[in-house]
């Protein structure tokens, strides 16, 4: 079998490669120094050019054909949404990474894994927070009030995803027990979201089923019905003036709401007049939508004036599936693989499984190309695979998530997307890296380079300062997102890249 070079391990190891099936084998001695003629003359990058082509195809998959069979499935489910949201909508989400990981750790062993992972959670903390906030300010003429509650829960599962990933690579080499450990992590937080609605009404926050129940005891009786979900009580009434189903915080008085001696974070909810939609809780949700999504919960308890708001992932999804009603007729014949997909590959509402064998058949075969050729192309430059999918590949694999975010912030759901955009990179941090190291140790234990391990420690260090920061910026600003810290946080990213290339050039992320 043809072998490539790798940094795998302390020593050079030999690996399945595709490329050097069509081109060679390729050793390089240094800079460009290869025996291969393409390698020498240039080929490196080619070997970039498909590696960010293989990126575009799988963002294309993932987002015409392997999501939209994710989001079959999670509507025929009976589960808590934001279960759902943490087990089944994550994996798809996050299926390009996993399967790069599983790549890269079995069959072309390489740190490209590693480097993109990371890579990709500074990416989130950074640029997607970053252009939520820069966007929505733009769209909507405010900050962005960010609801804390989803944020520090994910924040404390992601420190502690953190701790583990920086003393397992300590010392180089990853033990089943310790990818074991990183999957219980994730494993607890799958729990957590299991029981999230229990822990909101915990908490004194109203979910969306409280309103709908609160709605419909006031459609029965005709008149104001108390209702308690959990610890708060929740006042109804019929304006005359008003319309629409709404969230008061509780340092509003609302002239005709009766005293009451309940918590002083109740809201008070006002219900619509005659023929009004009894699932619309705010005026740009559309009907459909808000009889379909679950866990809808008001920021006001912890000091924000939001209105209760949907799930980020659920609003996602419907927006796939408007976007793939429009270009229906609009094949992409400028992408070869995107007109063969077209042609071939099954609609997802039809045949779902069909579609998401197909589909996962398909990613898989493209990771496969994405890690060959990137790390061929570390290789040939004589730098760190870390380095390759640090800078180059998590940056290309994570545009769907700016995508996204530009997307949440026009329809004035930026807010939700910040409060969640954490449990992308808390799955990749456990599953994507931890599930195939769990499996491939148990034969052996996985081994990092002695030389991309300090990269690895300090792009760690940065990604926990980062967050630190983040939250305590927050925190001081009352927990909204200001243009201004948009701003910054997208510059942060800049200079991130930068420090990085200086330090990838000066030798850090050299093999």
């Amino acid at each position: 079998c043809p072998c490539v070079a790798s940094s795998w391990g302390p020593a050079m190891v030999v690996t399945a490669s595709f490329l050097n099936s069509l081109f060679g084998a390729c050793n390089c001695r240094g800079f460009f120094d290869c025996t291969e003629p393409i390698d020498k003359n240039g080929g490196a990058f080619l070997w970039l050019a498909i590696a960010l082509y293989m990126c575009k195809a799988l963002r294309t998959l993932a987002e015409e054909y392997f999501m939209p069979c994710i989001d079959e499935f999670e509507d025929r489910s009976n589960l808590p949404t934001d279960f759902l949201s943490a087990t089944l909508l994550a994996a798809g989400s996050s299926a390009t990474l996993l399967l790069a990981s599983t790549v890269s750790t079995f069959l072309i062993q390489s740190d490209l894994a590693v480097g993109t992972v990371v890579g990709s959670a500074v990416f989130q903390v950074t640029v997607v927070i970053g252009t939520s906030g820069y966007h929505g300010f733009h769209n909507q003429g405010a900050f962005l009030k960010i609801w804390r509650y989803p944020f520090l829960r994910d924040a404390c599962f992601y420190i502690a995803a953190w701790v583990e990933l920086f003393l397992v690579l300590l010392d180089s080499q990853v033990e089943w027990w310790e990818a074991a450990i990183m999957l219980i992590t994730y494993a607890c937080y799958c729990i957590v979201m299991y029981f999230n609605e229990k822990i909101i009404f915990k908490l004194g926050v109203l979910s969306k089923d409280a309103v709908l129940d609160a709605h419909k005891s006031l459609d029965e009786e005709g008149g104001l019905v108390p209702v308690t979900p959990g610890r708060g009580e929740v006042t109804l009434e019929r304006p005359a003036a008003e319309s629409g189903l709404r969230a008061v915080g509780s340092e509003e008085q609302h002239p005709a709401s009766p005293p009451t001696d309940t918590l002083p974070a109740a809201p008070v909810l006002t219900a619509p007049p005659a023929g009004g939609g009894v699932g619309d809780i705010s005026t740009e949700t559309h009907e459909g939508e808000a009889n379909e999504r679950q866990g809808v919960v008001s920021p006001t308890v912890f000091g924000s004036s939001e209105e209760p708001r949907t799930n980020s992932k659920q609003s996602q999804a419907e927006r796939r599936r408007l976007s793939r009603k429009s270009s229906a007729e609009l094949p992409q014949l400028h992408d070869p693989l995107a007109a063969f997909w077209a042609a071939f590959m099954p609609v997802p509402e039809l045949r779902s499984w069909t579609a998401l064998i197909l589909s996962l058949l398909s990613l898989s075969c493209l990771a496969y190309i994405l890690v060959d050729a990137a790390t061929r192309a570390s290789v040939v430059l004589h730098v760190s695979s870390f380095a390759v999918g640090l800078l180059l590949v998590a940056p290309a694999a994570s545009s769907l998530a700016v995508a996204n975010a530009i997307d949440c912030a026009k329809e004035g759901e930026g807010d939700l997307l910040v409060a969640n955009c954490l449990s992308d990179s808390l799955f990749d941090l456990l599953v994507s890296l931890g599930l195939p190291w769990f499996f491939y140790s148990l034969g052996g234990a996985v081994q990092l380079s002695n030389k991309a391990q300090s990269f690895v420690q300090l792009n760690l260090a940065i990604l926990l300062v980062l967050l630190l920061v983040i939250l305590l910026a927050l925190q001081l600003l009352k927990w909204s997102l200001t243009q201004r810290m948009s701003m910054l946080l997208l510059a942060a990213y800049g200079v991130y890249l930068f420090g990085n290339f200086v330090a990838m050039c000066s030798g850090v992320g050299v093999v």
